[in-house]
């Protein structure tokens, strides 16, 4: 899985300058636990590799002198998540599968720093010390500057990379963050970090215009996720699913007890009690689903593929769901409005969205027909794989 990476004989992956290529870095998220954040970094990583790189990856940097620039203006959707006491939580009737879930998270966390340390290699595990000879900023929601994260806001994700050659970005994202949410100083400093960066590539309208209105409309290039574009056949046909999982089932696949009212929980568990099906949640609980497993990666891929039905309202869920799954519907939320709408227009999926739970039995007879999707793919990943290879190499 580590494709054309050489190591030394203690192990220890060998730098660019040793083994003859150029060192590429990837300035993404990798560190999030999360399947599409892993998923989309190793595709990204992958196609770079095609072009004879080795490829590491960059941590995100927190910079206080920076973040302070935001100040108040963060933006956050606990609304569309479970909210309540502890009392509360532990008397709603599903206190046993909230019990047993968070052993089965501890699991999922170590199957995801497992495939990190086997998949993904720190810039510091490249040997020597030597800078990048490029970095790629993305892809995923690199630029989604006012959400709420453990690095807040950081001009290093904007092109305020030291020690490096050529920055360029990929798929950039800015997730539900506009233009106009952005104090006057945060755009200052990302205007003056945007002057780092050679080629501009984003995935969505929203960050097209985000982008362009701060440094111009010119030069800045649309392209697909790589989670969408690289090629998994290998990978699925040489993992097996370690867990026993219903021979029938209906995969709910969101954030953790993002699908928690009651009403839609209803909804839900009848539809799949009327078309026989199972429901399953992986990598993230539900707390009402009994049927939580931990998977690596690849098993995830072949579990969206193995579905009779799958419910989604994430964005890396929506692009799983794309590529393998037959029959889905796409939640789409005020938090993800931008991206989703944005990504099943491009991919031709809004037969498949919805905006409330309780129409989802409308999609269950919409099989999902590949044949157009797969020749979009086709030409977007050579467009992807020109873009990186001309700017890569300046």
């Amino acid at each position: 899985m580590n494709g054309s990476r050489e190591r030394n004989m203690s192990g220890d992956i060998i730098n660019g300058a040793e083994s003859g290529k150029k060192l590429a870095a990837i300035l993404s998220m990798q560190a999030v636990n999360n399947f599409g954040s892993l998923i989309q970094a190793y595709s990204l990583k992958k196609m770079v590799e095609s072009l004879g790189y080795d490829v590491c990856f960059m941590d995100i940097e927190k910079r206080p002198e920076d973040d302070a620039l935001m100040r108040d203006h963060r933006i956050s959707y606990l609304s569309e998540m479970e909210s309540g006491s502890v009392t509360k939580k532990l008397s709603d009737g599903y206190i046993v599968n909230r019990f047993r879930n968070k052993g089965i998270q501890n699991e999922q966390d170590r199957i995801f720093n497992e495939f990190r340390d086997r998949c993904l290699p720190p810039l510091s595990h490249c040997g020597g010390g030597r800078p990048a000879d490029a970095v790629i900023i993305g892809s995923d929601e690199v630029f989604n500057c006012i959400q709420e994260s453990p690095w807040g806001f950081t001009s290093q994700l904007f092109g305020n990379v030291e020690n490096t050659g050529r920055v360029i970005t990929y798929a950039a994202c800015c997730g539900f963050t506009k233009l106009t949410d952005v104090p006057d100083a945060v755009i200052k400093k990302i205007s003056e970090s945007f002057k780092n960066i050679s080629a501009f590539s984003v995935r969505d309208t929203n960050t097209f215009e985000f982008v362009s209105g701060i440094r111009g409309s010119a030069g800045i290039d649309y392209h697909l996720d790589p989670a969408l574009l690289c090629d998994f056949d290998n990978e699925i046909d040489e993992v097996r699913i370690e867990n026993h999982l219903p021979e029938r089932y209906c995969l709910v696949y969101s954030y953790k007890n993002r699908i928690h009212e009651k009403s839609e929980i209803d909804y839900i568990e009848r539809f799949c009690r009327e078309n026989d099906m199972e429901i399953i949640a992986v990598g993230m609980p539900q707390k009402w689903i009994k049927n939580f497993y931990a998977a690596s990666p690849f098993e995830l891929l072949k579990i969206f593929k193995e579905a009779a039905f799958v419910i989604t309202d994430t964005f890396h869920g929506t692009v799983f769901s794309a590529r393998f799954a037959e029959r889905f519907a796409v939640i789409v939320r005020e938090s993800n409005r931008n991206k989703l709408g944005d990504l099943t227009g491009r991919l031709g999926l809004e037969d498949h969205v919805v905006s409330d739970v309780d129409v989802i039995a409308g999609k269950y007879d919409l099989v999902h027909d590949k044949t157009n999707l797969k020749s979009l793919l086709n030409a977007e990943y050579e467009k992807a794989m020109a873009y990186l290879r001309d700017n890569l190499n300046g």
